[in-house]
């Protein structure tokens, strides 16, 4: 399955898959529940979790984490599709 998306194995320092730039990539489905218990279903396309790192070589930017109860992190890959950030007009100079 892994070559039907031209996937070429893991990089030097085995942190990402590489793949064949011109592979496309299925959408990544994540499913969270809100605080009234309704099902939330949120997407990530690929060109939100992977990276060209050579001309024809990209990587995917997932990884696993070997942490004990920890299911999933969905860290910058995630947060850059789904969070906006907005400047404050009441205090235009508040750093973020």
């Amino acid at each position: 399955m892994l070559q039907d998306y031209g996937v070429l194995g893991l990089d030097s320092n085995e942190n990402f898959i590489m793949y064949d730039c011109n592979s496309k990539l299925p959408d990544l489905y994540f499913y969270m529940q809100d605080i009234n218990g309704k099902l939330i279903e949120y997407s990530l396309p690929q060109e939100f979790y992977t990276m060209q790192m050579g001309l024809f070589q990209c990587a995917i930017l997932v990884s696993k984490l070997d942490i004990q109860d920890v299911q999933i992190i969905l860290g910058n890959t995630f947060m850059r599709k789904t969070l906006g950030l907005a400047e404050s007009i009441s205090n235009p100079n508040y750093n973020y």
